[in-house]
């Protein structure tokens, strides 16, 4: 027994340690090692017809230098672009605009420049929140090929007598001298035999719900490799560092469909003069490398530019598209600093102009829409769990396939509106650096297409961004939207998750004139898998003020059957029934003609139903006694709360604007009886302040 409990000597623990360190060689590719350079001319050391390559210190230095600078191996500089939009601002009596001219155009463009590192070469702070990313997403690390673990030793100190027993009726792995071929098969087959096992052991997590496995282990491990790029790659946006107070030159030009003729067969002046932009600006970036310009196009300008007189004479409902270019400008250089000499003057030469590093495009609609939508995108038209929690939104963001987050029916609920001449614009809360996940994410839900306004964090972390309040940072790009196109009439799409209901209630008492509907996604669950008694806030409006029973009144259970036909009429509490007709809503809540009195004014064929809910559950509900609030279930507590918040916003909203909490996009019926009511296509704006005889 003494001989068993007796302390390694030096000499054993060397050997453990020297055989560790051969390992690690062993693991290494020395073909991958630094290689030094050549010293070049004005560099200490160098002289003049002998080779001789960089001390250590100097390449560690320069190496330290780079990455002070940023200016790290792999890493390229780039510029995006967000898709933007064009509109026209017509000319009204005492405008600014030249005589006779009708109106203008005014095109926003946005944007944001980075320097991306290259796949892969991350920093060690950047490995270390991979790491953790994929701990709090609670993906399951991907299993060993080879079933060995990351730091094996091959001596160890002496072993007791039972411990050697005990190894010698165990199939140890061979050391990597040792393998042969078919010790390597026999390992590739036990791994893949038990890699099912070790799988589902690594994946008991806080969430287990997060990762649903497959049913066999190659599928399982296929789908394990899948989730680990999509958080890799949605995550690799965000090791970009911002560039600041960078020059961005923006360039616009008015494309149209190409001309029959070959451009070869042009002349160089006629391609330079077809080719000319119609507008230009340099514009900074800010500390966050994010950028923006709008740019106003004289009508006289576009009557005098090759392409442009297509847009300024051409069909005003006609959509036309401009062409943005973004160049990202190198640093200027230092002066240079060397000493003058003695000797003949040199030659003077026009130094050469300094070339973008990085060059994007897009192509930006001018559109011509008396009705448009303004639309959150979380939560909204793709899943992300905003009140599920920290972690099940990440994961949802970064790391769930991008078909798990299609909302059923809201894709075809807007392209529906977009066939009928309905545009869209996006405004959302998420972070810039997700622009290629939406992007991608619009193409699979088949959304239609539009501008998409993001938010740049600057310093704050990943996750505060992800979390923080909304609603005031949304506010300024839905009143950007609405400022640009003063025309048009909208329709507000949102949900319950992030404040969107008091937002949209707020600008909507601003602009009464500009604002239709209210359309906002219930992302709640409940216990009785429906939804609110009363979504429009109907018993709200008609008493002008909240229900004297609150709690009675939003949990007593409605009458109507779970399986809804969604053709109610506007503040149906439980849509069903007959649609109303077209010709009833013009003259209360979407006239033909939008005409802003009419918009402000209090509906007049619209009767506001009972406080007391349909069937005959109506005099049980008379009868029902009121439930203090503490008693109340969880869930009964979250509908209580969205039930006020519904009543409070009916309360304080304009009677002409509709409101409807909705839980599938089918009930909110209202939206296509408004798109229906607009002027017919083919047909000028009816209240546009413009000359009607300006193309005449």
């Amino acid at each position: 027994m003494a001989d068993d409990m007796r302390a390694p000597t030096w000499k054993s623990l060397a050997s453990t340690r020297l055989n560790s360190f051969k390992d690690y060689v062993s693991q290494r590719d020395l073909k991958r090692l630094p290689v030094r350079r050549e010293l070049r001319p004005g560099e200490v050391g160098y002289t003049d017809g002998v080779a001789k390559k960089q001390s250590w210190t100097q390449w560690a230095g320069q190496k330290i230098a780079k990455r002070l600078a940023g200016d790290e191996t792999g890493s390229m500089e780039k510029v995006n672009l967000f898709p933007g939009w064009a509109s026209r601002r017509y000319h009204t009596e005492g405008s600014n605009g030249a005589e006779g001219a009708p109106y203008d155009i005014e095109v926003f463009v946005s944007g944001y420049a980075v320097k991306q590192r290259a796949p892969g070469s991350l920093t060690r702070p950047q490995r270390t929140f991979l790491r953790l990313a994929k701990s709090f997403a609670a993906l399951p690390k991907l299993p060993d090929p080879y079933g060995t673990s990351d730091s094996p030793t091959y001596e160890s100190t002496p072993l007791s007598r039972s411990t050697e027993e005990l190894l010698a009726t165990m199939e140890l792995p061979p050391r990597p001298e040792e393998m042969t071929e078919e010790s390597e098969i026999r390992t590739l087959l036990h791994s893949r035999n038990n890699s099912s096992t070790n799988l589902s052991a690594s994946s008991s997590s806080p969430s287990p719900s997060l990762y649903s496995q497959s049913t066999t282990s190659s599928g399982l491990q296929s789908d394990l490799h899948r989730l680990h790029m999509n958080l890799e790659s949605r995550l690799n946006p965000f090791w970009a560092a911002a560039l600041p107070a960078r020059t961005i030159r923006v360039f616009l030009y008015p494309h149209v469909s190409p001309d029959s003729r070959p451009s070869s067969s042009r002349s160089a002046g006629e391609r330079a003069m077809v080719e000319i932009p119609i507008a230009a600006e340099q514009v900074p970036t800010s500390p966050e490398g994010a950028f923006q310009v709008k740019f106003t196009i004289p009508w006289e300008t576009l009557c005098t530019h090759p392409k442009g007189v297509h847009i300024a004479f051409g069909d005003p409902l006609q959509e036309h598209e401009f062409l943005v270019s973004a160049e990202l400008m190198p640093l200027p250089q230092p002066p240079s600093s060397r000493p003058t000499t003695p000797g003949p003057s040199p030659l003077l030469y026009a130094p050469a102009p300094p070339q973008p590093t990085s060059t994007s495009e897009q192509i930006v609609p001018l559109t011509y829409s008396p009705i448009r939508v303004i639309s959150d995108i979380d939560d909204t038209v793709k899943l992300s769990g905003v009140i599920t929690g920290a972690r099940a939104i990440f994961y949802n963001v970064f790391v769930k396939d991008l078909r798990e987050n299609v909302i059923r029916g809201m894709g075809e609920w807007y392209g529906d509106m977009w066939k009928k001449g309905v545009r869209f614009h996006y405004v959302s809360n998420s972070p810039f650096e997700l622009l290629p996940v939406i992007s991608e994410f619009f193409q699979l839900a088949q959304l239609p297409p539009g501008s998409i306004r993001l938010r740049s964090y600057g310093t704050r972390s990943l996750f505060n961004g992800l979390l923080a309040a909304p609603a005031t940072r949304k506010r300024a790009g839905v009143l950007d939207v609405l400022t640009s196109f003063p025309s048009s009439r909208f329709i507000l799409v949102g949900d319950t998750g992030e404040q969107d209901l008091e937002l949209y209630v707020s600008i909507a008492r601003d602009r009464p004139e500009q604002i239709l509907c209210i359309f906002v996604r219930d992302v709640n669950t409940y216990d009785d898998g429906g939804g609110l008694e009363d979504p429009t806030g109907a018993q709200a409006l008609s008493t002008g003020s909240m229900p004297s029973s609150p709690t009675q009144a939003a949990l007593t259970p409605s009458a109507t059957p779970a399986s809804r036909s969604y053709t109610g009429d506007y503040f149906s509490s439980h849509p069903g029934g007959s649609a109303p007709s077209a010709e009833s809503m013009q003259g209360s809540m979407t006239p033909h003609r939008f005409v802003a009195d009419q918009l402000t004014a209090e509906p007049s064929t619209y009767v506001p139903p009972s406080p007391s809910v349909n069937g005959s559950n109506s005099s049980s509900a008379s009868s029902r006694v009121h439930t203090p609030q503490a008693s109340l279930s969880d869930s009964d507590k979250r509908k209580l709360t969205l039930q006020l918040r519904v009543w409070k916003a009916r309360v304080d909203l304009p009677p002409n604007v509709v409101l409807r909490i909705f839980r599938e996009p089918e009930e909110c019926v209202e939206a296509m009886h408004v798109v229906d009511g607009m002027a017919p296509a083919g047909s000028p704006e009816p209240d546009l302040d413009t000359p009607k005889d300006w193309m005449s």
